[in-house]
């Protein structure tokens, strides 16, 4: 398990990045692998305590490679002893990854003496499952009994290609694990990669979308994974590398290392003026918090010294003591004017840094002040 990665990827630009690694020599089913079994090593670590042999732990599989990857994990649960049941969205067609990891996971249970029909359920209307024969039909209140007897659910139904809400029985086994959830339950959820429903561009939360205790996001986290609302839908978040190849380069990243290569380390002794020296002009009579605000950002960006413009009318008014405050006469509209200059003349020419605009206002003399 590793810290979460600066890049953050669009969905588009992680299929480049999985299609480029399968092109360069790695199975796709091998990236399938590693991905359940990264996931698997994860539950047991965040949800140690939970997880005792008889815990009823669930897996919801959909039918793509998401839900491979769910299968993956539940083959690991069940290698491991726990008690695990498979509930597979009904589908017209599966992924070839997929199709192999469900043949993987028979296999398993015929090893282990496993009946399919007694932890392998798919969900329909129709009554049956040509696709899955040897999994159990079952109806949706019987479905939603598994999920609210259950103390783990994995939430492997949907991935990162979604761009409209869950429809018709993957919808439905959402709704089902969102009540589950409601009126104190223990119930945890884990999530493969993202909250099912969640779109990954744009960070937008569809209705229904899974609200997760912990993401388990592969090689990268997806950048709608830091945006609201999907933010409040993805828990503890945790990222895990199995080796698909990146170029280095995202449209967006948490933190580009060239930036971190300009913090330089500081002296223990030294002193705030060789910190930074920053000016903030701005902050008339009816704004005086904009320019406060700009002020705390300066600081916790790391300056040392930092000046704010304020109009003397406010003397009462202490934003922070860390911030030094230069005094301005104003002019009637309660903006500054060209006397104002002469008076912060010495601060611009003391500073490394001038923040100008923080609420300056629309009175009649800024234009001719920040000229």
């Amino acid at each position: 398990m590793d810290a979460i990665p600066a890049l953050l990827p669009s969905s588009d630009e992680m299929r480049a990045f999985d299609n480029a690694t399968i092109s360069g020599g790695v199975p796709s089913l091998t990236l399938m692998e590693r991905a359940g079994e990264s996931v698997f090593s994860v539950i047991v670590s965040e949800f140690g305590e939970l997880l005792q042999r008889d815990s009823s732990i669930t897996v919801l599989c959909g039918s793509g490679n998401n839900g491979g990857d769910g299968l993956v994990v539940a083959r690991h649960l069940l290698q491991n002893g726990f008690s695990v049941k498979v509930a597979i969205v009904d589908a017209k067609r599966y992924s070839g990854d997929f199709v192999e990891q469900y043949k993987r996971l028979l296999a398993l249970m015929e090893e282990c003496e496993e009946r399919p029909e007694e932890t392998v359920f798919v969900c329909s209307d129709n009554g049956s499952s040509p696709l899955l024969k040897e999994a159990k039909v079952i109806s949706w209140e019987q479905f939603s009994d598994i999920v609210r007897a259950s103390d783990i659910v994995v939430d492997a139904l949907l991935g990162t290609g979604i761009t409209s809400a869950p429809r018709g029985p993957m919808a439905n086994m959402i709704t089902a694990l969102l009540s589950a959830q409601q009126g104190g339950s223990k119930l945890k959820v884990c999530s493969v990669d993202v909250p099912s429903g969640i779109n990954v561009d744009t960070g937008e939360a569809y209705n229904p979308s899974v609200r997760a205790d912990l993401t388990v996001t592969i090689q990268l986290a997806k950048r709608g994974l830091f945006q609201s609302p999907a933010f409040e839908r993805v828990g503890v978040l945790r990222c895990v590398d199995i080796g698909i190849k990146t170029d280095g380069r995202c449209e967006f990243s948490l933190l580009d290392s060239r930036i971190l290569s300009l913090i330089r380390e500081r002296r223990r002794d030294l002193h705030k003026g060789a910190s930074g020296r920053v000016l903030v002009v701005g902050g008339s009579i009816h704004f005086p918090g904009a320019s406060a605000l700009a002020g705390y950002s300066a600081l916790r960006a790391g300056s040392g010294l930092v000046r704010v413009c304020l109009p003397k009318l406010l003397t009462s008014q202490l934003y922070s003591p860390e911030l030094i405050p230069v005094w301005l006469e104003g002019v009637d509209d309660g903006s500054y004017g060209d006397a104002d200059i002469k008076a912060l003349s010495p601060h611009i020419r003391d500073c490394d840094c001038l923040v100008v605009g923080p609420g300056l206002g629309q009175g009649e003399g800024v234009a001719s002040f920040v000229d």
